[in-house]
């Protein structure tokens, strides 16, 4: 709930509370210590997955670095009224264009497929864009299969530009991008998870003796050690190993052989 306990601002408040200190002071430094702590379990214990609409520029590219978030994309398509169709990645999508008098780059013209068919139906005029595992195909020996992606490729990711380019005949305004975010994004009355409030009073309350001098060593080892294990315990409330997770793990790691 919005300006309830489990925010980042609650953290605030609680350390203030421990501290015993009645005023909201000492809030200033508190909450971007929160925030911290915030930020870096994104790092390697929450992976938050955020869903954005994103313009193509005018050469149709998604520009990453203006995500403020941004860690790494995990799907990549379009809004079709209700639904979000996924799109695949084609590595044969030229990522130079030619540029202006100002340095400014022009889109591609688009050209006729070279996988047009003798009837002159061009295979870019399909467009089943569906999400991995959607669509079943049978091998022709009984066997089902969940991963068949029965669309084309229509982007490819630029690491130069951090940009996610796309083929210049794909027209649309904006690209349905779901991506990690490092939790950086985030503000006072942003909520957290009450399994990590805990962990994030503790780092709050470490950062602000992390640097003091007058404060003991002994006691800056105490807290770290603490800090440390429950990290520990948070990664394993958020990220626990699942009935399902140890049988595909066995399985993976199993094969039939015969015994001699």
């Amino acid at each position: 709930m919005k300006g309830g306990k489990f925010t980042i601002r609650g953290v605030a408040n609680q350390v203030a509370e421990d501290k015993l200190e009645h005023g909201t002071h000492k809030h200033a430094s508190y909450i971007p210590w929160a925030k911290k702590g915030f930020r870096r379990l994104h790092e390697d214990t929450l992976c938050s997955v955020k869903t954005i609409s994103v313009p193509m520029n005018a050469y149709n590219a998604v520009d990453l670095d203006d995500i403020e978030d941004y860690v790494d994309w995990t799907k990549v398509g379009i809004q079709y009224g209700d639904k979000v169709y996924a799109l695949s990645r084609a590595d044969d999508i030229a990522l130079l264009q030619s540029v202006t008098d100002c340095g400014v780059p022009i889109k591609n013209l688009p050209m006729a497929s070279v996988d047009d068919v003798q009837t002159g139906i061009s295979t870019d005029a399909y467009m089943p864009y569906w999400f991995n595992g959607w669509g079943n195909y049978s091998d022709g020996f009984g066997a089902y299969s969940g991963s068949y992606l029965p669309y084309k490729g229509v982007f490819t990711y630029n690491s130069e530009r951090n940009q996610l380019q796309f083929s210049s005949n794909f027209n649309v305004e904006n690209i349905y991008l779901e991506y990690i975010t490092d939790g950086s994004n985030c503000d006072g009355d942003t909520e957290v998870d009450s399994r990590i409030f805990d962990y994030l009073v503790l780092f709050t309350h470490y950062e602000s003796i992390r640097n003091r001098r007058d404060f003991p060593i002994a006691e800056k080892q105490r807290m770290s050690e603490e800090l440390f294990y429950e990290h520990n315990r948070v990664r394993k409330l958020i990220n626990p190993m699942t009935k399902e997770d140890l049988v595909n793990a066995l399985r993976k790691g199993y094969r039939l052989t015969p015994h001699i």
